[in-house]
Parts: structure tokens; sequence; C-alpha cells
């Protein structure tokens, strides 16, 4: 399929599948609610008595988390414990919505909810193994990513001049942001292929994917960034939105919580999009036709017939 096939098909999974993505936002909402209930009351207790207290909710100024500590005893930690209590529920949980966004992506027809549950039940076991092996991916790309923002934060501290330090900052976190989302890629990749092939070897499907995004970079890493330029445009407008929400603190507070499972939703358009093409760009390459023999010769050549692994 080509580039913009793939692209006219995630769109179209998102299109037909408005109510599944507002029930992945709420839930995922409901995960981080009591965090950010309790982050919020402890601001509110910290900063609502302050002159400038709305300029200071407006422009999301991070210094009033200093008078957040000080009144607050043990805020680091409890924080860290409601983080963990949150994402805990949702890496468990996560692998069984991406199930069902590949069985969204496998139909051209509306997915009813029972059968979204079914499609990700199906490869759920499958598909938290591969979440593992993109932690450890993430792990290594972390680790290979600390040297070069080093090597260049040297060459900003050393640049006499200031624009320069910080376009050698800017560029070597940029590089560093697109070697965090290597495992990503090539996780979704492996998630499709689970899906296509319905082999039980995760590691194998994982190899295959990372071969597939070797393969094909131009069409692979186009689509991942069209699904994550969705998803920045998405905050972009968030962002003005949220700073706008000026009211009564309920009705304030009743904005934000919509907004921000608006905002959710788009992220999760944004995955359910690049799960799609991902699937339909994988699904075309795997069940292409063999090649056609050249003139003059009686069939085609013995390294280029299908191998018996490629049909496994």
């Amino acid at each position: 399929m080509s580039f913009g096939g793939s692209i006219l098909a995630g769109l179209s999974a998102v299109r037909r599948s408005k109510r599944l993505l507002g029930l992945s936002a709420v839930s995922t909402a409901l995960l981080s609610l009591p965090a950010a209930a309790w982050v919020g009351r402890r601001f509110h207790e910290a900063a609502a008595h302050r002159p400038d207290a709305v300029d200071l909710a407006r422009s999301l100024d991070l210094d009033v988390l200093f008078d957040v500590k000080q009144g607050a005893g043990g805020f680091d930690a409890d924080l860290t414990a409601l983080v963990v209590a949150a994402l805990v529920p949702y890496f468990v949980l996560r692998p069984l919505v991406l199930g069902g966004y590949c069985g969204v992506a496998a139909t051209d027809r509306r997915l009813p909810f029972a059968t979204f549950v079914r499609e990700g039940g199906i490869v759920y076991w499958k598909f938290l193994r591969i979440a593992l092996i993109g932690l450890l991916g993430l792990w290594g790309a972390s680790l290979a990513a600390k040297p070069l923002i080093d090597t260049f934060d040297g060459f900003a501290k050393s640049a006499g001049d200031e624009g320069a330090a910080a376009r050698y900052r800017l560029f070597s976190h940029v590089v560093a942001v697109g070697i965090l989302f290597v495992p990503r890629l090539v996780m979704d990749y492996a998630r499709v292929g689970v899906r296509i092939h319905r082999t039980p070897g995760v590691l194998r499907q994982t190899g295959r994917a990372a071969l597939f995004v070797v393969s094909h970079p131009f069409r692979t890493v186009g689509v991942f960034l069209v699904a994550r330029g969705f998803e920045i445009a998405a905050v972009l407008l968030f962002l003005p939105l949220l700073r706008a929400a000026d009211g009564a603190y309920l009705t304030t507070t009743a904005v934000v919580v919509l907004l921000s499972t608006a905002l959710v939703a788009l992220r999760e358009a944004s995955a359910m999009f690049h799960v799609a093409a991902a699937y339909h760009l994988r699904r075309a390459d795997e069940t292409a036709p063999p090649p056609a023999p050249r003139s003059g010769e009686d069939g085609p050549d013995i390294l280029e017939a299908p191998l018996p692994w490629r049909d496994s």
C-alpha cells in the first residue's frame, strides 16, 4: 500500500471509532484522576490565597511548586506513589486497548465494543510481552541517547555565542527524542505483525518488525511523524483553551477536566491512526505477489522465489 493509502486507512479507522476512542479516553482519565485531584488540591491550598493566583494558573508557572512542597511534607513521595498507582493499571490495560485498535484496523466496518474487547483479549498476553520488550528497548535507547546529549551539552558550554549554544542543545534534544521514539515505532509494527500472522513468536515478530521498518524507512517513519504531528497539534490546541478557562472554582475545574479528557481522546486517536496505518502498510507488503519472471526465463530466479519462512 502507498503512503497516501495508509494515511487514508488510518483516518478511516479513527472516523468509524469515535465512541471507542471516547471510552478509552474516559478510562485513562479515571486512572489519572486521583493523582490529578490530589495535586490540584495541594496547589489550591498553596496558591489560592495569593493575589496573582489567576495569573499563575493561566501561565502554568511552576514557581508555586516550591510553596507546595514547603506546605506539604512528603509531597514527592506521595506524588510518586499516586503516579505509580495510576501507571500500573494503565500498563496492564494498554495491551487490551492496542489489541482492540488492531482489530479496528483489520476491518472496514464499525467495531462493536464487545468485539473490540474480544480482539484485545485474543492477543493480550502477546501484546503484554511486546510492551515489556518495548520497555527494555526504551531503556536501551535512553542509554544510547545520553552520550549524545552530554556531547552536545559540552559543545553548547564551549560555544561563545548564546544562539549557537541553544541550537546545539535543541539539536541534541530533537535527536534524543527521535532515538527514544524508535522502540515505540518498532513495537507498533510488531503488534500488527502478531495480528496479521497469528503466530506465537513475539520475539520473532519484533525482529521482523525491525527489519520491516529498516526496509521501508520513508513510509514507516513518515506515517509515524504524521501521527506525532496530530498529537502535537492536539496539545498545542489544548494549551490556549486551558489558559482561557476562567470562572468559578468548580466551573473552571470542570472545564479543565473536560478539556483534559478531550486531549486524551485526541491522543488516543493519534495512536489508533498509527496502528491502522501501520497495519495496512505491513499487510500490503507481506501479501504482495511473487516477482514476475524476467524476460527470456522460464521462472523467477531461485533467490527471488518465495521461501517457506515467508509464508509461515
